[in-house]
């Protein structure tokens, strides 16, 4: 549950933080965290449902890019949609190249049948949280104001238990898996009112500082840009 609060507020962090907010402590972050708190009304409940779904649209992305198809039963589970296909063209011509180049790896066809030969076991729900009232003042102030210092994936592979080395090495490439599922938890979220109403209410207060069209920022960003 711990590593899971962690994904949670870095989540929430590249939604609602900016260089203003970043640099926030003390008595700017508990009134950002009243702030949100009238406005950011989401549930760890439904963060967690986010999270789960993002994180299926990346599995499907990264797999699909890697060439997956039908005869992989995990592969018929995961959710592909158009943003994951469209995704999914990044995967060879940027991740997979240079990490087998890093790695040496001049059998490319191997190496990929390697890696999707190990991929089911990430393909199993890992966010979960039963609790379905919205976060109180603290919980967002920690939010904003987290520092932690792990990666999404470092976080999320926690969760996942066990890997192929090989596999889990590739998903740390350039951040791939944390990128991914930012990338996706980004668009489905962002488009909530919530959201726009919290970040609206911060700017009003002087807590953040990007006064860009929220709702057209993060839509247009490709997944490579996000390292």
């Amino acid at each position: 549950m711990m590593q899971f609060k962690k994904t949670i507020a870095k989540g929430v962090g590249t939604l609602l933080q900016s260089p203003i907010i970043a640099n926030l402590a003390g008595d700017g972050l508990a009134k950002a965290g009243s702030v949100l708190k009238g406005h950011f009304t989401f549930s760890a409940f439904e963060i967690a449902g986010a999270f789960q779904e993002s994180y299926d649209e990346a599995l499907a992305g990264v797999s699909a890019g890697l060439g997956a198809d039908s005869k992989y039963a995990w592969f018929k589970k995961l959710t592909q949609s158009n943003l994951s296909s469209e995704f999914s063209t990044q995967i060879k011509s940027h991740y997979f190249k240079s990490f087998a180049e890093q790695r040496n790896i001049s059998n490319s066809d191997q190496l990929r049948h390697d890696l999707l030969g190990n991929f089911e076991v990430l393909s199993k729900p890992i966010f979960q949280d039963d609790n379905r009232s919205p976060f109180d003042e603290s919980e967002l102030a920690y939010f904003v104001g987290n520092q932690h210092t792990g990666t999404i994936t470092g976080l999320i592979l926690e969760q996942v238990g066990s890997l192929n080395e090989t596999l889990a090495a590739f998903l740390a490439h350039d951040e791939l898996l944390g990128n991914a599922v930012l990338f996706f938890f980004r668009e489905k979220i962002r488009k909530d009112n919530r959201v726009e109403a919290s970040l609206a209410a911060l700017q009003r207060e002087g807590l953040w500082a990007d006064v860009s069209d929220i709702k057209q920022a993060p839509a247009q960003q490709q997944l490579s840009e996000t390292q």
